[in-house]
């Protein structure tokens, strides 16, 4: 049976092999300064300043005070293959940032690191409290490249209960090719 992980892109630089991966309430303040959403999110007038501060109200107010003690993971990493995601926001999107793999969901919550996992797909699906994340392969050949982050990509939002997996349980990794 082939081992399940989890996947998580962390925008360059970072800190995630020495600190871990951390939540966004506990990332330090100069990740921020150098995270090209905050850059993104300042030049259309949706935070007023590049700060910690003003990136955690912003999500915050959309998201909820469980995303600022949440990661964004996905069952399987991004196939380099499908031409989409070298173009368009994707492409930036994957560029900008670099690939760790995770233990499963599973493995994470007998560890306790983990507590609740929210399913996100398509924008106009309600993302649902779910037990087990879907571990079925992404059809990444209809993923529209003109996407923000993970918008149309089946993902979870894991609630970490002490805002940190440690780094002895984080393997970063190159794209994988499938």
């Amino acid at each position: 049976m082939e081992e399940k992980h989890l996947y998580l892109y962390v925008n360059k630089p970072n800190n995630v092999m020495e600190a871990g991966i951390l939540a966004p309430c506990l990332v330090p303040e100069e990740y921020y300064l150098n995270n090209p959403i905050c850059k993104m999110m300042l030049e259309h007038g949706k935070i007023p300043e590049i700060s910690k501060k003003a990136y955690l109200k912003r999500m915050l107010e959309h998201s909820g005070e469980d995303r600022l003690h949440s990661i964004l993971v996905i069952t399987e990493p991004v196939n380099k293959l499908c031409p989409k995601i070298t173009i368009g926001k994707l492409g930036h999107f994957f560029e900008t940032r670099e690939l760790f793999q995770l233990p499963s969901y599973e493995e994470l919550k007998e560890l306790g690191f983990v507590s609740d996992l929210i399913e996100k797909c398509k924008k106009d699906e309600e993302p649902r409290l779910v037990e087990f994340p879907d571990y079925s392969p992404i059809n990444w050949l209809s993923i529209d490249a003109n996407l923000k982050g993970f918008g149309g990509i089946r993902h979870y939002q894991m609630k970490l209960i002490n805002d940190k997996i440690p780094v002895e349980y984080v393997k970063k990794t190159d794209f994988i090719y499938q």
